[in-house]
């Protein structure tokens, strides 16, 4: 019984970075199943032939995200030593104010619930899932 008749993503870099299961996947598996595969930017369009140049393209794709995932661990970690948050969420019981996003203040509403919690911790040996 067959499943799947089409794949359409947005570019080749949507059906996955790793240059070699790309292309296995595309010149390979898909013809074997009859499956048609459309990447929608890069103009590649199984049912019309592929392009020569799909494999360099793949790798090209694999190259830039690993590029691009350096990058980012590197800002990352420049700005956790420099002392600044690398956090997407403040933790509950902080807030910030919109002039600077980088200092934390202390959201006193929620700070009596923290304080009780970690006097439950401490104090009353209450564990952590109690």
């Amino acid at each position: 019984m067959k499943k799947v008749s089409t794949i359409i993503v947005k570019d080749m870099s949507r059906l996955g970075r790793n240059y070699l299961m790309v292309g296995q996947y595309v010149e390979i598996e898909f013809p074997k199943h009859n499956v048609r595969f459309i990447a929608i930017s890069d103009n590649v369009d199984s049912a019309k032939g592929m392009n020569d140049l799909l494999p360099i393209h793949n790798l090209m794709n694999e190259w830039y995200s690993r590029d691009i995932s350096k990058k980012v661990r590197t800002m990352i970690r420049q700005k956790g030593n420099s002392g600044q948050s690398i956090a997407s969420k403040l933790p509950y019981g902080y807030y910030n104010t919109p002039e600077d996003k980088q200092t934390w203040l202390i959201d006193e509403s929620a700070a009596n619930v923290v304080r009780r919690i970690f006097d439950l911790y401490l104090n009353q040996s209450f564990g952590m899932y109690q």
